[in-house]
């Protein structure tokens, strides 16, 4: 396409469409380029990444020179959220006829960059939402460590912890009947709820998790 600079991937596939006896005009096209691109790239075969001089440079002269380093940068040190267009006002008080309206995105550019590499440290927030109905939470933990027994006997056990993401209503095992509800499979519909939520997540605050759950009953009305 005009005006699109051409890639190593293009010249490779070119050179090798007429390594395989294609004309010049079909490798162009299989390339995405023209043929007239092609002869010239056949003259000077070197990749475009490797041709000496291949950088971008300045095509014009700086317009925030001297007033840069000198105005800009300080006012945004003392208040980084000032918005472009506040500072190009600024500058076109300070300086009349200097600043045209034309510069706003050359300024734009330059204050983000500046941000980005030399701004304050910003917040990072990750919102969470948790409609009803599409998430819920569930986890085990291993309560072998407590060393319970009955009649003597060590009573090895999982607590099994359920609750929905958007209420927070939570339900817990009846300890008397974890050992003898452990059974294969997966509670697949909680009895305390009408339907199974979309998701069920694992925390990640688990000092133990199993597939082995115990059976849930009732600690809460749900809201």
């Amino acid at each position: 396409m005009p005006g699109m600079p051409i890639t190593d991937r293009q010249v490779r596939r070119d050179i090798e469409q007429r390594r395989l006896g294609g004309t010049q005009a079909v490798a162009a096209a299989k390339a995405g380029f023209s043929e007239r691109t092609a002869r010239r790239l056949e003259g000077n075969p070197v990749l475009p990444r490797q041709r000496v001089g291949n950088r971008r440079k300045r095509t014009r002269a700086d317009p925030f020179a001297g007033v840069w380093t000198e105005e800009i940068v300080p006012l945004l040190q003392a208040a980084p959220h000032l918005r472009s267009t506040t500072i190009l006002e600024e500058l076109q008080r300070q300086h009349p006829g200097r600043f045209d309206d034309g510069v706003l995105r050359s300024l734009q550019r330059r204050i983000a960059h500046w941000r980005a590499t030399e701004g304050p440290e910003r917040e990072l927030i990750f919102r969470q939402e948790h409609p009803p109905g599409e998430q819920a939470l569930s986890d085990f933990t291993d309560a072998s460590s407590l060393a319970l027994t009955i009649n003597g006997m060590p009573l090895p056990h999982l607590l099994y912890h359920f609750w929905l993401a958007f209420s927070g209503w939570k339900c817990v095992p009846d300890p008397a009947m974890t050992v003898a509800a452990h059974r294969p499979g997966w509670c697949t519909t909680p009895p305390f709820s009408s339907s199974t939520p979309r998701a069920i997540a694992a925390a990640p605050r688990l000092r133990q998790r199993s597939r082995r759950p115990g059976n849930c009953r009732r600690t809460a009305s749900p809201p």
